[in-house]
């Protein structure tokens, strides 16, 4: 099979998620449900039968028991239901024609990467940064109120993280990495307004930093950024090699820097135009359940 060389336009990658989702509006990809919609399995019920019958994303714009203005929607990575551009919410993230095949799309991904440049991130401060336009700390926190769905029956718990971003870094600094796992609210203590749990294997890189700070017997700090642009998110999902920072990959992707702000609590920093950015530790020697999750 022959593919077609199509290039990255960088000037059509969508510079935020909104961006991102706006744009899969215009184009029915997407649709806004203004309705209330539950967490509790209806969340996944709609997203299941959109997937299943090929119809366009649902992007929840109200969600039970969740302060106003809190939205929820899928990150972009299924298939759409338009004939002709299976691909388009993809290859929309990347700059590419919505028509763009999956085959295209590796191939014009995977030039940017190996003739790419890397440009250091620009630091901005909070000002500049809207992650930062409102934020809860001690008492104030409470995931719980997050559009957290509980998505499959049976599932363990509410699962707040899914295609967020986790970013660690080593103990020496010398690696930070950008990676995806699914995360739950905790159970234990019940309802949980500051606990969650993760599934990060230790022989996955996130695993394998969290394994370094345990060795030296400290938690390991660590930052979950969701709704962070798409030359971001884009690159959560692959392999890089060991000490190698998925940020390398975003910055090629763009031929820019990546904007980043320094976290409240701890030295990490995050994409400074994510939605929401979660802060805290990984425990060193405390563990609680995880699971089950329906997906698997």
């Amino acid at each position: 099979m022959k593919v077609r060389k199509i290039e990255i336009d960088r000037k059509s990658i969508p510079r935020s998620y909104r961006d991102y989702l706006k744009k899969m509006v215009e184009m029915g990809e997407f649709f806004e449900i203004d309705d209330e919609i539950d967490w509790n399995l209806e969340m996944g019920a709609i997203c299941r039968r959109a997937l299943e019958t090929g119809a366009p994303s649902p992007i929840f714009n109200k969600v039970k028991g969740c302060p106003d203005g809190f939205r929820a929607a899928e990150v972009g990575y299924q298939k759409s239901g338009t004939p002709g551009r299976d691909w388009a919410r993809v290859a929309v993230q990347l700059g590419l024609p919505p028509e763009t095949g999956l085959m295209e799309i590796m191939h014009a991904y995977n030039e940017v990467m190996e003739s790419g440049t890397v440009h250091p991130p620009k630091i901005v401060e909070n000002n500049d940064s809207p992650c930062k336009e409102n934020i809860w700390t001690g008492d104030d926190i409470d995931i719980t109120k997050f559009p957290a769905p509980i998505a499959h029956g049976g599932d363990g718990g509410r699962y707040i993280q899914t295609v967020g971003l986790n970013i660690l870094r080593t103990p020496d600094g010398k690696w930070t990495n950008w990676s995806t796992s699914r995360g739950m609210i905790a159970n234990a203590p019940a309802n949980s307004k500051n606990t969650m749990t993760i599934s990060m294997s230790p022989w996955a890189h996130g695993g394998m930093i969290h394994g370094m700070w345990k060795k030296e017997g400290k938690d390991c700090p660590i930052a979950i950024a969701f709704g962070a642009q798409p030359a971001v998110n884009i690159n959560i999902g692959t392999r890089q090699d060991d000490y190698v920072n998925e940020y390398d990959a975003s910055s090629k992707l763009l031929d820019e820097p990546v904007e980043l702000v320094k976290c409240e609590t701890n030295d990490l920093l995050v994409p400074a135009d994510a939605e929401i950015i979660l802060e805290g530790v990984l425990s060193k020697d405390k563990a609680l359940p995880e699971g089950p999750f329906g997906e698997y």
